[in-house]
């Protein structure tokens, strides 16, 4: 008996909550509308009239002079205009030499970021190929002796081949394929075919 009870009770409460809800969003609704009508009837006349319906003007600024930079703020921000303006200069004159050794001298977390639009596909190869010490002597050398070194310019920098250059050849390597094509020539003769 006590369930049913309960579930009356309940299902009154459930009733007038939701009549309560209908009411508060008939009432808020009302408000609304009632607001921008009285919004609408003040405006058309204030159009019709002159204002022009518009936000009101801020208020005066009582002390100005506190309120402007000061001059040098105003020095600060152009110099600093400037050295932007001229860093940009020297990112745009740089040389494929100077982003080969600004790649070197960066940490090798950083090197995925570096700029080398000007260099060539097998440059940046090169470039990546190179071990932590030869990137730090990339970094100390000349920009003429790197500039060698990305052009192909044999024996441009110390212990280091330079792009497109070929290992050297040694006394025991070319002994070593004298050899073989000695071998070779022995094991299996050379035939031609005449067509």
């Amino acid at each position: 008996m006590f369930r049913i009870l309960q579930m009356i009770v309940l299902a009154i409460l459930r009733t007038f909550s939701s009549t309560a809800k209908s009411i508060f969003d008939f009432l808020d609704y009302s408000l609304r509308a009632t607001g921008k009508a009285l919004d609408a009837a003040i405006s058309i006349p204030l159009r019709l009239f002159g204002g022009g319906g518009g936000p009101i003007p801020a208020p005066p600024i009582k002390d100005l002079k506190a309120v402007l930079p000061t001059v040098e703020a105003i020095t600060k921000a152009r110099e600093l205009a400037k050295g932007e303006g001229k860093a940009a200069e020297v990112i745009h004159r740089q040389s494929p030499a100077q982003q080969a050794q600004v790649f070197a001298s960066m940490l090798e977390d950083d090197r995925m970021s570096a700029d080398l639009s000007l260099l060539s596909d097998v440059q940046v190869d090169w470039l990546n190929g190179l071990s932590e010490g030869q990137l730090r002597a990339v970094a100390d050398a000349t920009e003429r002796r790197v500039s060698a070194a990305l052009e192909g310019e044999p024996n441009a920098l110390v212990a280091i081949r330079s792009v497109g250059e070929t290992e050297p050849e040694t006394v025991l390597g070319v002994k070593i394929a004298a050899f073989r094509a000695a071998k070779l020539t022995q094991d299996r003769p050379l035939a031609f075919a005449i067509h």
